[in-house]
């Protein structure tokens, strides 16, 4: 007899057959129990493992035994005419197919049921508790205009997954999409800020769509198994809860079917709400950033670690982007991102100029690699702005984009804040409200446009948006820092004022030396003794800040001239010797103003306020606030006059500190009790 027929009658095969499809089996119910049971992650590691190892000892052990009637016994005991392997075999059989008949009823269940229960569980969940709980209907409700049928929000994919990296793909998958939906011009589509918080939310669609101002809503779920990825897909109409479209993609995982998916879910989104897609547009779904799944993966993570304009999270995404630049040294956006980390750099941790000239390299290897990626033109706008605060170079990069990528929220914001350094402020508030309407739940847009209007003292607009920002994140760190700027400027109560100052600095450092001078003005000596070495030793002011300017100020603002001046003394030295070696700079003058002016030193005051004044900045929106220190310099020193001329600029600017700010400033104390001030406060109070 060969060996093949020996197997088979011995029923080898078929206990082969029958392991494999039970352990089929068993791994599945283990996926789906395992995450209901909270099993750990290793689990179903162990699991396989065993499946794995105990198929050798099963073909061993049927090959080497029979079952029997008085049970298993040795095969080479039994004679073989009293066999009863014939019956055992046709026993097997009837076991594989009951388990085929199981597995193929799983497959079936997961496909057309459990994928949609998963994405639209939510809804289900919340139409049940409307069901049960009726309210009372809202007298006279407030009509809200029908959303366009070209608008949607993409809200978080599930995975049913709990490691932590599949998260990471879901979001990635999720943000990409996001980038590719923004491409097409007759969408609304709203911005990944704003839909995080739906995660695993219990809202229904309708509730959701009338938060954001959507007639559809993209619920997706992504499983990435080995090399495999299934996503699934609905779009729903949030006004009927009927779904316009779904589709449901298993592919092997690679970036080129990544990308595919992605085109093909946004061209089926196009067509399903009845927008228009250009050829143009057509064209930039189906470019590739990469061709490299890690590489992407770092991209992705240092994109969201650049939105951060903190060191540490800096640091990290230029780790992220120089692993995506080895995988793949042609990855343009790649490029283009690391040269934005490094202009957050010199914009918000340190103006060192090492930074500016790797940013202007990133930039010049991206435009190099792929010139028609708009990331390269929005990093030339920032380039000019942050870099030099070249307002017409970076709108000559920025606007040209504007046609093709009318809805890219990225560009929208950067016009604005051009504008608005530009002194255009309602071209950018015009902007900025441009970005809103995708933007809903936003809070950094929410505070831009709120941190506009109080600079422009429009206090009761300013407010109405500190209080969307509150709603949506009470403790938001930039929100503070509006809280207090209202606060002080509408209000003049630098006390509570400071106190959210504060909170704010905790958080974003730069933040730092507002809080100092809150704590100042509002008379608390120790708190501005101690915020004064915070800002010392804050990248950003470490320079042009030292303690003992800081803490020598604060001694004289408080009446105690003769302890301030060593202090001072000191300080006049550590900042001539740094403006040797960086002459010209603005911030080391203005620095040596004050301390000559609260010196005393009427002409060495007089001298470096006005080259500082020469080198100032072309900013409108931070000017008035760079007068008001010159001023204090030149009024502690004793030149009121030109104190005085400095101050009447700020009559002539749409933007500035208010009279109640001030009143209060305490390097200003020799103007006040000049006939000339209550001239400048009623002159100020004036102002629109």
């Amino acid at each position: 007899m060969s060996l093949i027929e020996e197997l088979k009658r011995r029923n080898v095969f078929r206990v082969g057959i029958a392991y494999a499809v039970a352990a089929w089996v068993l791994l599945q119910l283990t996926d789906v129990v395992g995450e209901i049971l909270e099993l750990p992650e290793w689990g179903g590691k162990l699991i396989l493992l065993a499946v794995v190892v105990g198929f050798i000892p099963a073909l061993i052990i049927a090959w080497a035994f029979e079952l029997t009637p008085e049970g298993v016994k040795r095969e080479s005991e039994i004679d073989r005419s009293q066999s009863i392997a014939p019956q055992t075999g046709k026993k097997l059989n009837t076991a594989i197919l009951v388990l085929m008949a199981v597995a193929i009823a799983y497959l079936l269940f997961d496909k057309f049921y459990l994928a949609t229960l998963e994405l639209g569980s939510r809804e289900k969940t919340a139409g049940v508790e409307a069901v049960e709980v009726k309210p009372p209907p809202e007298p006279q409700p407030v009509m809200k205009a029908k959303p366009s049928r070209q608008s949607i929000a993409v809200l978080p994919f599930s995975t049913r997954s709990t490691n932590e990296e599949d998260q990471f793909f879901s979001d990635g998958m999720h943000d990409d999409l996001l980038t590719q939906l923004a491409k097409i011009s007759s969408l609304k589509v709203i911005s990944r800020t704003s839909v995080m918080e739906y995660r695993d939310t219990t809202k229904n669609m309708r509730q959701i769509g009338d938060e954001l101002g959507v007639a559809a809503i993209l619920e997706g779920a992504v499983q990435r198994a080995g090399q495999q990825v299934r996503i699934n897909m609905q779009l729903i109409d949030t006004d009927t809860d009927e779904h316009l479209w779904a589709e449901t993609y298993d592919r092997a995982l690679s970036v080129d079917n990544l990308f595919a998916i992605q085109s093909e879910i946004a061209m089926a989104i196009t067509s399903a709400l009845q927008a228009t897609l250009s050829p143009a547009e057509k064209d930039q779904l189906d470019r590739q950033l990469t061709h490299d799944l890690d590489a992407l993966e770092s991209y992705r993570r240092a994109h969201i670690l650049a939105e951060n304009y903190v060191a540490d999270d800096l640091d990290r995404a230029e780790i992220e982007l120089r692993h995506a630049l080895e995988l793949d040294p042609a990855f343009a956006a790649a490029h283009a991102l690391l040269a934005h980390v490094n202009l957050a750099r010199w914009w918000a941790v340190e103006k060192n100029t090492d930074y500016l000239a790797a940013a202007r390299q990133q930039i010049d290897r991206a435009r190099q690699i792929d010139p028609e990626l708009p990331e390269v033109d929005i990093e030339e706008g920032y380039y000019h702005y942050w870099g030099f605060l070249d307002y017409e170079q970076a709108l000559a990069a920025l606007e040209p984009l504007l046609p093709t990528y009318p809805n890219n929220i990225d560009l929208l914001q950067v016009i604005a804040f051009v504008n608005r350094r530009y002194g255009r402020f309602d071209t950018a508030l015009e902007f900025l409200m441009r970005v809103e309407p995708q933007a809903p739940r936003d809070r950094t847009v929410l505070y831009s446009i709120g941190e506009t209007l109080a600079a422009l003292r429009r206090w009761p607009e300013a407010q109405t948006y500190l209080d969307k920002v509150i709603e949506i994140d009470p403790n938001h760190a930039p929100g503070h820092q509006l809280r207090g700027w209202i606060l002080a400027g509408r209000d003049g109560d630098f006390a509570e004022a400071a106190r959210y100052q504060g909170l704010a600095a905790s958080e974003l450092p730069y933040e730092s030396l507002v809080y100092w001078a809150f704590l100042v003005r509002a008379g608390e000596f120790e708190g501005a003794m101690a915020a004064a070495e915070v800002v010392s030793n804050t990248d950003l002011y470490r320079e042009n800040s030292p303690l003992s300017m800081l803490r020598g100020l604060t001694l004289y603002y408080f009446g105690n001239p003769e302890a301030a001046a060593p202090l001072l003394l000191e300080a006049k030295k550590q900042l001539t010797a740094r403006l040797g070696e960086k002459p010209g700079d603005f911030e080391l003058m203005s620095a040596l103003c004050q301390v000559h002016g609260a010196l005393g030193e009427t002409g060495q005051s007089l001298t470096a306020c006005e080259a500082a004044l020469a080198a100032m900045p072309g900013d409108s929106f931070i000017a008035p606030g760079q007068w008001v220190t010159l001023a204090s310099g030149l009024a502690m020193g004793g030149a009121t006059d030109r104190a005085f001329e400095l101050l009447s600029f700020l009559t002539g600017s749409a933007v500035g500190p208010s009279s109640a700010e001030l009143q209060v400033e305490p390097g200003l104390e020799n103007l006040k009790q000049l006939e000339s001030w209550q001239d400048l406060i009623t002159a100020l109070d004036a102002r629109p």
